[in-house]
């Protein structure tokens, strides 16, 4: 049994004992410290739901054992009336042997949003972050300007299909004129077999405008369902597909997904695909359409300007004509560390909960300056300018 085992074992059986010896104490019946043990053991040790359970089992054992021969006291509820100290030995070696077996038997089940591939092949492991909370900074050009955050549930079973269910937020302090505090909020129901869209609804607020859109995928269409304005008018629309396609909402400016989930799970489904050089169809609800994306895989390197280094599979992606769109990357466990808009501007790293406030406090980054030019025309009076015209020459290549 390797060391990482045993201390794995010591771990939740140690941590089951205390909970248990937290519900034994007269007036407790929160049963949050067994949850909360359970659900390290799952997602951060990567224990089966057996291993916890022979854990568990294990730990009754040791318990009972120890409280027969009175060495914790005020236990009663879980104290065996009558027990000698050949029970209590017994019950002891049993609960040992118990918590011993998963690790020696080396059992371990894949826990719920993992996906194990034996090694030896090309990937170690998909993985979606099931039952804890992500979280993403957003910069322009560097600064600060949001994050965005989200929880992926574990999968739930319909019409004998699993899928996953993501809920997420997001904030972006960024305006072009006017002092723009845009929050979204969004549900996205993806299957677990290839991370394809069912269901995404998502919020938009502002101030107190607040727009609604919803859209429902099949194998043979998108419908599509929007909300805005005052009174709350709706527009509906059906788009034919072949195949039911992945999502990227680019919700700002059209350019760029503050959903870092959607790019999370596209990220998924092109390992799953052997992370080879590959088309995918993503669906924009601010186009209403389709698009085609080629993902390409670039090779390793380290992940800029973390210390320490990290070395990270970077993955380009582009669009029909081979224009870039993003540029990620994604460590060895396939976390998504950083994506980039390769558009210009927007990055998006790997954070924790502090983001949050960081960007409450920030200030609104106004885009003015960025995005106007000095006029080579003299106003001596602008205050009083009433009309203006321009003539604009545009032209616009259009490739068939």
């Amino acid at each position: 049994m390797r060391v990482q085992e045993w201390s794995g074992v010591c771990l939740i059986s140690g941590s089951l004992l205390l909970a248990q010896a937290w519900l034994a104490m007269p007036g407790r019946a929160d049963r949050a410290p067994l949850v909360v043990t359970r659900r390290f053991a799952q997602s951060e040790l990567q224990c089966s739901e057996a291993f916890v359970q022979a854990c568990g089992l294990g730990t009754c054992f040791l318990l009972r054992g120890i409280e027969n021969m009175r060495r914790i006291p005020g236990l009663g509820r879980c104290s065996l009336a009558g027990g000698n100290g050949l029970r209590c030995l017994a019950g002891t070696l049993v609960g040992v042997l118990l918590c011993s077996l998963p690790g020696l038997a080396r059992v371990s089940a894949p826990v719920a949003g993992k996906s194990v591939v034996r090694s030896g092949s090309k990937a170690a492991l998909t993985t979606l972050p099931v039952d804890r909370e992500t979280w993403y900074a957003i910069r322009y050009n560097a600064q600060l300007i949001g994050f965005s955050h989200f929880t992926v549930e574990p999968p739930v079973e319909l019409s004998g299909d699993q899928y996953y269910v993501i809920t997420s937020a997001s904030r972006v302090k960024l305006g072009a004129g006017e002092n723009n505090d845009v929050q979204f909020r969004s549900r996205l129901v993806v299957n677990k077999a290839g991370y394809r869209p069912s269901l995404f609804q998502c919020q938009q607020r502002e101030g107190h405008s607040v727009v609604r859109l919803e859209c429902l995928f099949t194998p043979t269409l998108v419908e599509q369902k929007s909300e805005n304005g005052p009174h709350g008018q709706s527009q509906r629309s059906v788009l034919p597909v072949h195949g039911a396609p992945y999502l990227a909402f680019n919700n700002v400016w059209g350019r760029t997904d503050t959903f870092v989930e959607q790019y999370v799970t596209l990220l998924a489904a092109w390992r799953n695909h052997g992370e080879h050089s590959m088309d995918m169809t993503v669906y924009d609800p601010v186009l209403a359409g389709t698009a085609t994306w080629h993902f390409d895989n670039e090779g390793k390197a380290p992940l800029p300007g973390a210390s320490p280094s990290v070395l990270c599979r970077v993955v380009g992606v582009s669009d029909v004509h081979g224009r870039p769109l993003i540029k990620a990357w994604l460590d060895a466990q396939g976390r998504l560390m950083r994506v980039d808009d390769m558009n210009g501007g927007f990055q998006y790293t790997l954070s924790n909960v502090h983001v949050e406030g960081l960007v409450a406090k920030a200030k609104v980054l106004r885009l003015y300056r960025a995005l106007s030019d000095f006029s080579n025309v003299y106003f001596p009076n602008a205050t009083f300018l009433r009309r203006f015209e321009a003539k604009l020459n545009v032209r616009i290549n259009v490739t068939p």
